[in-house]
């Protein structure tokens, strides 16, 4: 099959909002930071227009955070959390989902997911005190005083927290939060965790022995496991995800019509859609993603291989477009597929940029 470029256009408004807990920890004043902004605990609404989802997530502490002493003086961090989402697209077309391996892109779906976050701390400098507080001065009304520099002016008492710098802060802002809690970490944050989810598609098809319209509800489903490391000062982050999946897949679009018209007709009756009912598959992924930020844009590059097929693919989404918030939600993003030999281009807007996702 010859390559062929895919043009699309996926249309999401900027209706994103996170309402988070204050998340205090129990750590003392002046000891260290808690999760990395983008973790914080709270509620997350996605809805969107024309082919993309509507998406509800809840994500809980399920430990709280602690802190343990390191031989060089350090503390190490640790906490972990857990998340429930909910997805249902808007449309049944499926171009918002380019070129992707997932075999549950499309369709509603419920999603579980178990975390556990860890790194090293220092405790925070005066300079590193006073920057916390400017940061939350910039990001939150009214601002707080100019000349808390010592150490009861940690993040317990700066006027905000991670969950706030999440909610009304600019992705720039929250990756300078994350690096005033982290940047010295002698050990770089690091993540892993398990997931599973469930999907309830709807498959329409054409069934070829009789040419009517038929469709049929599956389950595909999916359990996984991820690593993720963000070394450095909380631009970049690299991600190793490894799936089992059972899912379906529709036939190909064609157009079938009878071999004779009915008595009496003067035309042929024809009718399109997928040919015949969807067909099980195994697939058995394993994704290497890296995102950073570059200050006013983003990129991403996610390779998944399917050992069962086999199969490559490769996304590239690029960050170009801020929402009202000064949020990056929208940009260029182009795929390929080996088996299909399929390359594809589009524009996006509606998918947040965030390292911790």
């Amino acid at each position: 099959m010859k390559p062929r470029l895919l043009l699309l256009l996926a249309f999401l408004p900027g209706l994103a909002t996170a309402i988070g807990d204050d998340g205090r920890s129990a750590l003392p004043v002046g000891g260290g930071p808690k999760e990395p902004s983008q973790l914080a605990s709270g509620v997350e609404l996605r809805a969107g227009k024309g082919d993309d989802a509507v998406t509800l997530k809840l994500s809980r502490y399920l430990s709280a955070p602690t802190d343990e002493p390191l031989p060089n003086g350090d503390r190490l961090a640790r906490f972990t959390s857990g998340s429930v989402s909910v997805s249902t697209p808007l449309s049944k077309r499926k171009t918002t989902e380019l070129l992707t391996l997932d075999g549950l892109a499309t369709g509603t779906s419920v999603a579980f997911s178990y975390s556990s976050f860890s790194a090293s701390f220092r405790p925070p400098t005066a300079d590193q005190l006073r920057q916390r507080i400017a940061l939350c001065d910039t990001v939150m009304n009214p601002k707080r005083p100019k000349n808390q520099t010592d150490q009861a002016a940690d993040d317990q008492n700066t006027g905000c927290d991670s969950a706030d710098i999440v909610k009304n802060g600019t992705i720039e802002q929250q990756l300078a939060w994350d690096r005033l809690l982290w940047g010295n970490a002698s050990i770089p944050p690091t993540i892993w965790g398990v997931s599973a989810e469930v999907g309830f598609p709807t498959h329409d098809y054409v069934n070829p022995a009789n040419l009517s319209s038929e469709s049929s509800k599956e389950h595909p489903w999916s359990i996984g496991a991820y690593y993720a490391i963000s070394p450095g000062s909380g631009h970049t982050i690299y991600t190793v995800n490894a799936k089992y999946q059972r899912s379906y897949e529709d036939g190909k679009d064609g157009v079938l019509c009878p071999l004779t018209a009915p008595t009496g007709a003067t035309s042929l009756t024809c009718v399109s859609g997928a040919l015949g009912a969807p067909v099980r598959q195994t697939k058995k992924l394993l994704a290497l993603d890296a995102r950073r930020e570059f200050g006013s844009v983003a990129v991403g590059l996610t390779i998944t291989h399917d050992f069962e097929q086999p199969a490559t693919s490769v996304e590239l989404p690029l960050y170009l477009i801020r929402n009202s918030d000064g949020k990056l939600n929208g940009g260029l993003k182009f795929g390929y597929r080996s088996d299909t030999k399929e390359y594809g281009a589009g524009v996006f807007i509606g998918s947040t940029f965030a390292i911790w996702q």
